[in-house]
């Protein structure tokens, strides 16, 4: 599936700067979207609610101040993993007051967070690190799925994203990002070719093992002649 023009629009590269744990902030955030990655502000690296809501607000105005000198932004997303039940509706008022493009939610049901979040008027994916993850997050109505193979920090996976991505593919149409270990950009090509289905994948290896065929057979009519 291709990316919604909404999401597409001001990114350079398809990749996300993944939220980590005490290392992502209102810097990183706001330079990933100026340079065309999506930016994501995790709630649990704020030491409160306040904090958060002061990144957040923060760094939309910083890229809207980037925007208005004529530059280009990429989505800007939040994370979040168990908020208190007090500050719930706080969180995501403050999402929706920032213009959060997409909220990442982990652990657990995620029913009542999406539920939340297309209320606003915002997407929501979800981690997921199996097919029984995988299937919950869909009867909630998550609009992507993240899935973190072996490799990822963090909520961690162990299937081979040799393994879970295609799996993922069968069951959803949807945007679905490979996570984990991705660190270069010949590992960001490795997940395009990835998105693939099995059927254009074997399409694409037949058309250029026809291909290096015609060009055999070429070569070989040169050699003798």
């Amino acid at each position: 599936m291709a990316l919604p023009d909404d999401i597409r629009t001001g990114l350079s590269l398809p990749a996300i700067c993944a939220p980590m744990f005490l290392v992502s902030g209102p810097d990183l955030a706001r330079e990933s979207c100026k340079a065309g990655i999506m930016g994501v502000l995790p709630r649990h690296n704020a030491q409160s609610i306040e904090q958060f809501e002061a990144w957040l607000f923060g760094v939309r105005d910083d890229l809207d101040a980037h925007v208005a000198q004529g530059g280009s932004v990429a989505p800007l997303a939040t994370n979040v993993t168990l908020l208190a039940a007090d500050e719930t509706q706080r969180f995501f008022d403050a999402c929706s007051r920032a213009r959060v493009d997409i909220v990442i939610s982990a652990f657990g049901n995620p029913t009542e967070h999406i539920q939340r979040v297309h209320d606003r008027g915002m997407r929501a994916f979800h981690d997921v690190t199996n097919i029984r993850f995988a299937e919950k997050a869909l009867e909630a109505g998550a609009d992507g799925l993240i899935g973190i193979g072996a490799g990822g920090g963090g909520h961690s996976g162990t299937i081979s994203h040799l393994a879970l991505i295609p799996r993922l593919r069968q069951m959803f149409d949807g945007v679905l990002v490979l996570a984990g270990a991705v660190t270069d950009g010949a590992t960001v090509r490795a997940a395009e070719w990835q998105r693939r289905t099995a059927g254009e994948r074997a399409a694409l290896s037949a058309r250029r093992s026809r291909h290096r065929s015609a060009e055999f057979n070429h070569a070989a009519g040169d050699r003798r002649a």
